[in-house]
């Protein structure tokens, strides 16, 4: 299926289940003005924009790569050993970063002017959320994406691994947990 063609379903569906929240909160609290419908105009707006990218052709999408895609709010300490991490890893085709700090007037020239042996993006949403990693950037030109949050550096043999297991299936989405939590039975947690 094309690409502009799920993001449009995306879209529908999105839309289609905004409308019925918003009509349960007016049948529930008897108010026409909620939160949904504010979620359903910055939608709205997203849509616009992404109706204005340019689509690359993708027939060519590359199956040899993965692109990284990850969301950063207010952890510029942290940003340089995470591009540094993706920059220089052999499978990377391109690092997209998500800025979501919407309040941060202009991303600060040194991460915009980053040496990165892959080719860098940063992307400005209009709004805060976590669902703008799932926003189909045009600058996505493999059919493999890694979302990953910002303050996680898998080891790169596990990345390396998943990727291929994903190669060996593309159909499916492959992923693992890489947040750890361990019970020490002797002192109970």
């Amino acid at each position: 299926m094309e690409r502009k063609a799920i993001v449009l379903i995306f879209t529908i569906t999105t839309l289609l289940i905004v409308t019925l929240l918003t009509a349960l909160n007016s049948l529930t609290f008897g108010s026409s003005t909620t939160v949904v419908e504010e979620l359903y105009e910055e939608q709205e707006e997203q849509i616009r924009l992404l109706e204005h990218e340019t689509w690359p052709n993708w027939a060519s999408v590359s199956q040899k790569t993965y692109t990284v895609l990850f969301l950063t709010y207010k952890r510029t300490d942290i940003l340089g050993r995470v591009l540094d991490f993706h920059c220089n890893f052999a499978l990377v085709d391109r690092v997209i970063v998500v800025w979501n700090d919407v309040d941060e007037p202009t991303i600060p020239k040194h991460f915009t002017n980053y040496n990165c042996s892959k080719e860098l993006f940063f992307k400005r949403p209009l709004v805060n959320s976590l669902n703008n990693r799932f926003i189909p950037y045009p600058e996505i030109r493999t059919e493999a994406v890694l979302i990953i949050d910002d303050d996680q550096l898998p080891r790169g043999k596990d990345l390396e691994l998943a990727f291929h297991v994903w190669q060996n299936s593309p159909q499916l989405i492959v992923g693992f947990q890489s947040r750890v939590h361990t019970y020490d039975s002797t002192s109970r947690r």
